[in-house]
C-alpha cells in the first residue's frame, strides 16, 4: 500500500502562519474592490496575448517541474487543469476582443472555464472508471482533497493573478515610463544642440546682415556725399557760360537751391579732403548767381524806367491820372512777378552771409534811382499847382499832406511787390521824396508869427499821426509810418509855436499893464450883463468857429500839504462855475461870456488851447505851468488894484471869479502842471559865517578852514511847483478871507461891544471891589439893545450888497451858497457871544426890551439871505 503523498500546508494554517495585519486586510480589500471594476488598458491585451502564461502555484503543491516529474493519476487531466487555468482566466483571444475587459467579466469567464476543465478533466482521469484499489481510492482522495482545496483557494489566487498582472502592467508601464524619459532626455540634448546651432546661426546672419546694412548706408553716405561735390563741374561750367538772361532758366533756382545743399553740407564736413577747396568754389557760384540776380533786375528795372520816362516826358502831351497810375505802378507790379523770386533769393542769402548785401542794396538802390528819377518831375509839378496863395499855408500843408500820404502809400504798397527787406533804404526814399513838399513848406513855417496858424499846422499833422494809429493792422507786419516821414515838417512847426508861445506869454501876458478901463469892476460885469440881455435872442445862433477842448478831462484835486482843507475850500473845488467857455478864438474876439475875463486870464487859456495837443507833453507842461503862474501873479496885482480903487470885497470877489475860470479851463488839460527845478539854499552858509566871526575856531586852524569851506557850500535843493495845487491854496485863502471880510462887517457893533465887554472883566478882575457891567456907561440896558439895533441895520445891508456883489461877479446859485453859508454862521455864532453876555450880566427881566435868542437870528438872516436871492432873480429876469 503505497503511502499518502505529502502536502503543502493548508490554506487555514498558512493564514495562521501569515496572519495580515488589520492595516494589511483593509489595504487588500480596498485592492480587491479598486480591482472589481478596474480594466486592463486595452493596448496591453495584445502583449498579454503573445506574453508567456504566468503559472500559479501554492505551497502546498509541486512546482511545474515536480508535477512533471511526479505525474497525478490523471496526469492528463491535472496537466490540462493547470496549464488551462491562467490561460482561460487571464488570457482571451485576441481576434474575438472588441473592448476592454473589467475584472468581474474575466472572474466570471474563468469561473466558466473551471467548470468546463473540471468535467473534462474528470472524464480524462477517468474519474468515472470504478476504484480498483485502495491506491487509486487515495490517490483519487488526495486529488479531490486538493481540488477541493484548491477549490477554497481559487478567488484568492484570482486575486494574486489579477495584483500580478497589474504588478506586471505597472513595470512595465514604468519601463516604458523609463525608456520615454530616456528619450524625452535624449531628445532635449538633442534640441539644446540644434538650440544652440540655430542660435549661433542667427548671430551670425544678423552679424552679416548688419555688416551688409552698414555697409550699404556707408556706400549711400558716400554717394550722396559726393552727389554735393558733383554739382560743381556742370553749374561752374553752365554760369561760366551764361549771362544774365539765365535768370530766367526754370533751372537757375534748383542751381541756387543745390549750391546751398553742397555749401551747408562742406560746412558741416569740413575735415573731408580738399573740403575747403570745394566751398570756396561753391561760393564762388553762389557768388556769380546772386551778380546775375542783380545784374537782371538793374537791367529790367532800368529799361521799364526809361521806357515810361519815354512815354511821360513827351513834349506837348500830358497824360491823365489814370495813364500815370497805369505807366507808374501797373506796369511795375506786372514786372514784379519775375522780379520778386530772384530779389527773394537773393535776400534770403543775405542773412547768412553779409557779402551778399552790398549786392541787394546795389538793387534796391537801383529800384529806388528809377522810382526817384519817374516821380520827381511828377512830385515837382504837382506841389507848385498846389502852392499857397495869399499866404494861406493851412491849405497848402492839408492838401501837400494829403497828396503826399498817398504817394508814399503808393510806393510804400510797390517796394514790397519786389523785395521783402529794405525798410531802411524805403523810408530814407520816402523822406527823400517829401523833401520836395518840405523844402517848399519849411520857409514859410519859419516865418510865419501867427500863432493859431502855427497851432493848425501841427493839427494837421498830428492828425496823420492819429490816423496811423488807427489804422493800423495788427494782422498785417508791414504798416506805413507816415508820422514818422512828417516828423521834421511837424518839429518844425512846433518849434516854431513853442518860440511864438513863449514870446507870447513874457509880452502879452507878464508884461501886460492893464488899463482903467480893465480894473474898472463891477461896471464891467454890469455892462456885461445888460449886453447879454440884449444879444440874448441872437446869442443862441452864434457858435464857436473852432473848439479845441473836444475830448473829455478829469480835475485833480489835492489837497494841501497839512492835509487839512476847509470847508469852503472843499465845497470850492467840487463847484463848476457855469462862466464855461472855450477860449480857442484870437485874444481880441471874444464871445459875450468871457468878455469880462481878465485880458491876462483870456490870454492865458488861449495860449494854452493853441499849445494843447499839439506840442509834446512835457513842453506843454513847462510852458503852461509858467503861463498859469504868470497869470495867477497878474490876477493877484488885479485884485489889489480893484481893491485900492473900489472896494476890498469887489477885490475879493474879482480874484475868486477869476481863480474859479481858471481853475474850470484848466480842468479839461490832461496835463501835469508841475514845475520840477533846482535852486540854491545859503541858509546854512549864515551859519558857518557867524561862527567863523565870532572866532568860535582858529583861522590858522587847517581843519577848522576846511570845516568852515566844506560847510560854507550852498546846497542845491530839488523845488516843485504844483500850478493847480496852487491856483488851490490861492482860492481855499481868498475865499477864508472873503468870509471873514463880510462876518466882522456884519458884525462890527457885536465886535466892538464884546471887545469892550472883555476888556472890562479883564480889568475888573483886578480890582478888588468888583464893579457890574451894567453900571458902565456903553453897557446900560438901552445901549445895550441899541447895540443890537444896530447889529440888525449891518447885517441887513451888508448881506443885501454880499449877496448883489456874488450875484454880479460869481452868477452861480450854488456857489453863492457856499460862500454865504459860513458868512451866516459866523454871524450866528458872534451874535451866540453877545447873547451869552447879556444873560450872564444882565437880569433880562429888567430889560425894557429883550433881544431875540440866536435861533430866531439864525431864521432871520436865512431869510434875508432867500429874499436877496428872490430880489437877484427878478432883477435877472
Amino acid at each position: 500500500m503505497n503511502a499518502r503523498p505529502l502536502h503543502g500546508p493548508s490554506l487555514e494554517e498558512w493564514e495562521e502562519k501569515t496572519k495580515l495585519s488589520e492595516l494589511e486586510r483593509q489595504s487588500v480589500f480596498e485592492l480587491h474592490d479598486s480591482c472589481i471594476e478596474l480594466p486592463l488598458p486595452a493596448e496591453l491585451l495584445p502583449t498579454l496575448s503573445s506574453s508567456p502564461i504566468p503559472q500559479i502555484y501554492t505551497p502546498g503543491t509541486a512546482s511545474p517541474e515536480a508535477q512533471l516529474q511526479t505525474p497525478p493519476r490523471s496526469p492528463t487531466a491535472a496537466a490540462t487543469r493547470f496549464t488551462a487555468l491562467p490561460t482561460a482566466r487571464l488570457v482571451p483571444q485576441s481576434s474575438s476582443l472588441q473592448r476592454s475587459l473589467s475584472t468581474t467579466q474575466l472572474l466570471a469567464e474563468s469561473a466558466a472555464a473551471d467548470s468546463v476543465i473540471a468535467q473534462k478533466g474528470a472524464i480524462n482521469m477517468g474519474f468515472d472508471k470504478p476504484i480498483d484499489n485502495i491506491q487509486q481510492f487515495f490517490d483519487w482522495f488526495a486529488q479531490t482533497e486538493l481540488e477541493m482545496e484548491q477549490d477554497q483557494e481559487d478567488i484568492y489566487r484570482s486575486y494574486l493573478a489579477t495584483v500580478l498582472l497589474y504588478r506586471q502592467s505597472c513595470d512595465d508601464f514604468l519601463q516604458c515610463i523609463d525608456d520615454t524619459i530616456q528619450l524625452f532626455s535624449g531628445l532635449g540634448g538633442d534640441y539644446k544642440f540644434v538650440e544652440e546651432q540655430t542660435r549661433a546661426l542667427q548671430n551670425t546672419c544678423e552679424d552679416l546682415l548688419a555688416k551688409q546694412d552698414r555697409l550699404s548706408k556707408l556706400a549711400d553716405s558716400l554717394a550722396e556725399g559726393l552727389a554735393y561735390f558733383n554739382h560743381l563741374e556742370p553749374i561752374s561750367k553752365q554760369f561760366n557760360a551764361a549771362n544774365e538772361d539765365i535768370c530766367m532758366s526754370p533751372s537757375f533756382l534748383v542751381m541756387l537751391r543745390q549750391l546751398d545743399e553742397s555749401i551747408t553740407y562742406v560746412e558741416k564736413n569740413i575735415r573731408y579732403r580738399d573740403s575747403e577747396l570745394y566751398l570756396m568754389r561753391f561760393r564762388q557760384c553762389m557768388t556769380r548767381g546772386m551778380t546775375y540776380i542783380k545784374m537782371y533786375i538793374i537791367k529790367t528795372l532800368r529799361d521799364l524806367g526809361y521806357e515810361i520816362y519815354k512815354k511821360t516826358s513827351q513834349k506837348g502831351q500830358k497824360l491823365s491820372a489814370a495813364a500815370q497810375t497805369t505807366l507808374l505802378y501797373a506796369k511795375f507790379r506786372a514786372e514784379s512777378q519775375k522780379i520778386r523770386p530772384l530779389a527773394s533769393e537773393l535776400e534770403k542769402r543775405c542773412k547768412g552771409h553779409k557779402e551778399y548785401y552790398s549786392l541787394l542794396t546795389d538793387t534796391i538802390n537801383s529800384y529806388i534811382q528809377v522810382r526817384q528819377q519817374l516821380l520827381s518831375p511828377i512830385i515837382t509839378a504837382n506841389i507848385q499847382e498846389l502852392g499857397p496863395y495869399n499866404d494861406n499855408v493851412l491849405d497848402f500843408a492839408r492838401n501837400g499832406c494829403g497828396y503826399m500820404m498817398n504817394v508814399c502809400y503808393e510806393e510804400f504798397q510797390l517796394f514790397y511787390c519786389f523785395f521783402d527787406g529794405g525798410e531802411e533804404e524805403l523810408y530814407s526814399y520816402l523822406e527823400l521824396l517829401l523833401s520836395y513838399l518840405y523844402d517848399y513848406l519849411r520857409p514859410r513855417i519859419i516865418k510865419e508869427n501867427r500863432i493859431e496858424i502855427l497851432s493848425d499846422l501841427c493839427n494837421i499833422f498830428q492828425l496823420q499821426i492819429i490816423r496811423d494809429l488807427e489804422g493800423v493792422d495788427v494782422n498785417n507786419e508791414r504798416n506805413l509810418a507816415f508820422s514818422y516821414l512828417v516828423r521834421n515838417i511837424l518839429q518844425d512847426a512846433q518849434g516854431r509855436l513853442v518860440f511864438r508861445a513863449e514870446s507870447y506869454i513874457h509880452n502879452e501876458i507878464e508884461k501886460y499893464i492893464p488899463t482903467t478901463a480893465d480894473l474898472d469892476y463891477p461896471n464891467i460885469l454890469q455892462s456885461n450883463r445888460r449886453s447879454s440881455i440884449v444879444l440874448s435872442p441872437i446869442a443862441s445862433d452864434v457858435k464857436p468857429t473852432f473848439s479845441q477842448f473836444n475830448t473829455p478831462a478829469t480835475l485833480d484835486v489835492s489837497e494841501d500839504s497839512d492835509g487839512s482843507v476847509a470847508e469852503v475850500s472843499a465845497d470850492v473845488q467840487e463847484h463848476t462855475s457855469p462862466t464855461a467857455s472855450t477860449m480857442s478864438s484870437p485874444p481880441n474876439a471874444f464871445t459875450d461870456n468871457n468878455v469880462a475875463w481878465f485880458p491876462t486870464l483870456q490870454r492865458t487859456l488861449w495860449i494854452l488851447s493853441k499849445l494843447y495837443r499839439c506840442v509834446r507833453t512835457t513842453v506843454f507842461e513847462d510852458l503852461a505851468q509858467e503861463a498859469v503862474s504868470i497869470c495867477k501873479q497878474s490876477l493877484g496885482t488885479a485884485s489889489e488894484n480893484i481893491s485900492m480903487n473900489h472896494s476890498k470885497l469887489d477885490g475879493q470877489l474879482f480874484l475868486i471869479k477869476h481863480l474859479l475860470i481858471l481853475k474850470e479851463q484848466l480842468a479839461p488839460f490832461e496835463a501835469n502842471l508841475v514845475h520840477a527845478g533846482k535852486e540854491l539854499d545859503f541858509s546854512h552858509v549864515n551859519v558857518a559865517l557867524s561862527a567863523f566871526a565870532k572866532g568860535r575856531t582858529s583861522i590858522f586852524n587847517p581843519n577848522a578852514l576846511f570845516d568852515f569851506a566844506q560847510s560854507g557850500i550852498p546846497r542845491v535843493i530839488e523845488i516843485s511847483i504844483d500850478s493847480r495845487r496852487e491856483i488851490d491854496r490861492e482860492l481855499k485863502r481868498i475865499c477864508e478871507d472873503f468870509i471873514m471880510e463880510c462876518s466882522q462887517s456884519s458884525t462890527e457893533p457885536l465886535s466892538n461891544f464884546i471887545t469892550q465887554v472883555s476888556a472890562f472883566q479883564v480889568a475888573n478882575n483886578g480890582r478888588s471891589e468888583k464893579l457890574k457891567l451894567s453900571s458902565q456907561a456903553f453897557a446900560t440896558p438901552d445901549s445895550a439893545y441899541q447895540i443890537y439895533e444896530s447889529f440888525r441895520e449891518a447885517v441887513n445891508a451888508r448881506l443885501s450888497f454880499t449877496m448883489r456883489r456874488l450875484s454880479q461877479y460869481l452868477d452861480d446859485r450854488k456857489m453863492e451858497v457856499i460862500l454865504l453859508r459860513p458868512i451866516q454862521m459866523n454871524i450866528v455864532n458872534r451874535y451866540r457871544q453877545y447873547y451869552e453876555i447879556l444873560m450872564n450880566e444882565f437880569d433880562m427881566e429888567t430889560l425894557n426890551k429883550q433881544p431875540p435868542t440866536p435861533e430866531s437870528i439864525a431864521m432871520w438872516v436865512s431869510q434875508l439871505v432867500e429874499e436877496g436871492k428872490e430880489i437877484d432873480a427878478e432883477l435877472v429876469g
